[in-house]
């Protein structure tokens, strides 16, 4: 299984970049082939041509790759004639695939690198991307696996440069499988789970299928099988909805492998038979030979050594046309196998032979393609570090020349500056002048318009006060009226019974005490904004004094209220009375199961003084947590609490005035936790208290 994941899913991966970028719009349009060749004109060369031809060449890069091969030969051809780089880059790029796919991987470089000279220069970061990508395939194939890293790494960069999407999200599936092939199976699941994500935000059909197959793959190898095969059969939907006959050839060869492991032999055979179907329309003989062995070695294993020897015979006659050593070896050991399990000795000694005569052949080859590889390695850092010297030297070459003229245009240029500064520098003293001038002419009309202002807005503050302390005087003398003719009219009914009557007379005397309430609350809130003179003040003391302000509700409740050691801070005495108090009678008041219990902790820090008010009460509801600093929201009946909504929209006014913040905690029935900071002032505090 591990052999088959490692020739069959990069390979699957990385081909799907290959002018990913240009195709965008063609792709989620499904166009009509047949509409895009009735554009190509075979005696026009311009630009437009070129694209056209690559476009279409892209398009079959999923069915068919002979088909790819000659659009994007056409498109080379044209490119050529016109100079047009981007056109001759790109085309390529395509023509590589094929290379690629029959294993020369020396040619498939070749064209690729004649690519990136052609555009490495430009701003064109899609083809950089694509070409950079096709690069690392090469290298992972000839086991470069650095260099493969390496080039992926810099195809990921140049699509992200070009915000393309598309690429992104293959280049990163990628980068995912060399993960998923070192074991370091955590770093598959990001990359991967991110390549989903993107291609499913962009709506991108191959790459939601090519992370489900990934996914799969990730999943069998952590042994969790059904997993896999439900996340395979999700990629086999996809890409049969989107004629896909790329991978699903590869997802049917992998459900294939999955079941045959699990010895389900007749849903393998049914899906390798499928995979060789899709790869015969892609004209893809490399793996069409490899689902023949596949299924030779499935019916081996099912002892049907007739049919296995038959497949075998297909699969080496395929590979004849471009014969490995690989399938030569395959081939060779299935035979000797078979023949030995049918007990016929004579031609299972002979394709043992054969057998090691190809696997002597194979290992002489690696050991060749080694040697070749180091040096191909030795030679391109030879022509870095002779290229790296030219340049060097041309810089020194350059850099002397520049020198020179550099000193005779500066010797010029500093004459005729030295000239014009002298003007200059007369006219800019005149002009600073006359500016200065006027600036102070402007400065003092803004001084004299703020100074008007904030006598304007001082007057405006103390009419606002006066009308408010006025309205509240003149609202309280009727309520009081109405009070004492209430408790009149009851006294006047003397020992008459009327339930009726008693009933309205204690709503009057209800809504009478919550009007007086709102209108004392409303008087406390004007006044808050206005009171600045701050000065030291002990918060000990404070605590205290409404320790003794709150006693009768403290003795009715048996309230038990502990202070940490506070400190002295400036601000003004009333409004931070108004604070604690408030928040101090809030831990009281919403209590109704227990004893109330409140605590005020304090911590600071460089900048700030940090204040908490713990109490055990009610608890607040979380989706009411930000309406409760509002003016008059009160969240419960006036029956079960009384007050007017005020308290804590005047706690937030001061508290902010003196520019700090104030927040709140809580849960229902486990009390509430409040927190409010206030800024130290630049006198030291701490030395006066």
């Amino acid at each position: 299984m591990e052999r088959i994941f490692r020739s069959l899913l990069f390979r699957s991966v990385i081909i799907c970049i290959l002018s990913t970028s240009y195709s965008a719009t063609i792709l989620g349009k499904d166009p009509n082939l047949d509409s895009l060749k009735s554009l190509i004109r075979i005696d026009n060369t311009d630009i437009s041509q070129v694209d056209l031809l690559n476009d279409i060449a892209f398009i079959y890069n999923k069915s068919d790759l002979d088909t790819t091969f000659h659009y994007a030969s056409i498109a080379l051809e044209k490119a050529k004639k016109l100079s047009y780089v981007i056109g001759e880059a790109r085309a390529l790029n395509l023509v590589s695939g094929k290379y690629l796919y029959k294993k020369d991987y020396d040619t498939s470089i070749q064209l690729n690198e004649e690519a990136l000279q052609l555009v490495k220069d430009s701003s064109n970061h899609k083809i950089l991307s694509q070409i950079y990508n096709t690069l690392a395939v090469n290298y992972y194939y000839m086991q470069d696996q650095a260099r493969s890293i390496a080039l992926l790494q810099r195809s990921l960069d140049e699509s992200k440069l070009a915000k393309d999407s598309l690429s992104t999200v293959i280049i990163s599936t990628n980068i995912g499988f060399l993960h998923l092939e070192n074991n370091e199976l955590d770093l598959v699941e990001d990359y991967l789970n991110e390549s989903a994500e993107i291609s499913e935000k962009i709506d991108y059909t191959l790459g939601k299928t090519l992370a489900l197959r990934n996914l799969g793959t990730l999943y069998y190898k952590r042994g969790n099988k059904d997993k896999a095969i439900a996340l395979y059969q999700k990629g086999l939907a996809l890409s049969v909805a989107n004629d896909d006959h790329f991978n699903t050839g590869h997802i049917n060869l992998l459900l294939g492998k999955a079941y045959h492991e699990n010895q389900m032999y007749n849903e393998a055979l049914s899906y390798y038979f499928e995979a060789v179907k899709h790869f015969k329309i892609r004209k893809e003989d490399q793996t069409t030979i490899d689902c023949y062995f596949q299924i030779s070695e499935l019916y081996f294993d099912t002892q049907k050594y007739e049919d296995a020897m038959q497949y075998a015979n297909l699969g080496k006659d395929l590979a004849d046309t471009d014969a490995t050593f690989e399938h030569q070896v395959r081939y060779s050991e299935l035979m000797a196998n078979a023949y030995e399990a049918k007990n016929n000795l004579p031609l299972a000694f002979k394709y043992q032979k054969e057998l090691k005569s190809w696997s002597d052949s194979l290992y002489n080859r690696e050991k060749k393609q080694k040697v070749n590889e180091l040096e191909r390695k030795y030679q391109l850092q030879r022509i870095d570090v002779e290229n790296q010297l030219l340049k060097e030297e041309k810089a020194k070459q350059s850099a002397v020349i520049s020198e020179q003229k550099t000193r005779t245009i500066a010797f010029v240029i500093f004459s005729l500056l030295a000239s014009a500064l002298a003007f200059v520098l007369y006219r800019s003293i005149k002009a600073s002048r006359n500016y200065s001038t006027k600036l102070e002419q402007v400065v003092q009309q803004r001084t004299l318009d703020l100074k008007v202002a904030n006598n304007e807005l001082k007057r405006s503050n103390e009419e606002l006060e006066s009308f408010a302390y006025i309205a509240s005087h003149d609202l309280k003398e009727p309520l009081r009226n109405i009070s004492t003719f209430s408790q009149l009219i009851k006294k006047e009914l003397g020992e008459k019974t009327n339930t009726k009557l008693d009933s309205y007379i204690g709503i009057i005397n209800g809504m009478t005490e919550q009007m007086n309430f709102l209108v004392t609350g409303i008087l406390q809130y004007s006044k808050t904004a206005n009171a600045r003179d701050y000065k030291p003040v002990d918060l000990n003391l404070i605590c205290k004094n409404v320790q003794e302000y709150l006693k009768v509700q403290i003795d009715e409740k048996r309230a038990k209220i502990t202070v940490d050691r506070l400190p002295t801070i400036m601000a003004n005495e009333a409004q931070i009375f108004q604070v604690f108090k408030n928040l101090i009678e809030n831990g009281i008041k919403y209590t109704t199961c227990c004893q109330p219990q409140i605590h005020v902790k304090y911590e600071e820090d460089k900048n700030l003084h940090a204040f908490s008010i713990t109490d055990n009460g009610i608890g607040i509801d979380e989706k009411y947590l930000d309406q409760i600093f509002e003016m008059f929201n009160r969240l419960h009946n006036r029956s079960e609490f009384k007050g007017a909504g005020l308290g804590l929209s005047i706690v937030k006014k001061i508290v902010h005035g003196m520019g700090g913040d104030i927040t709140v905690e809580s849960m229902p029935g486990e009390g509430s936790v409040f927190k409010f900071t206030l800024p130290k002032k630049q006198i030291k505090e701490e030395n006066l208290s």
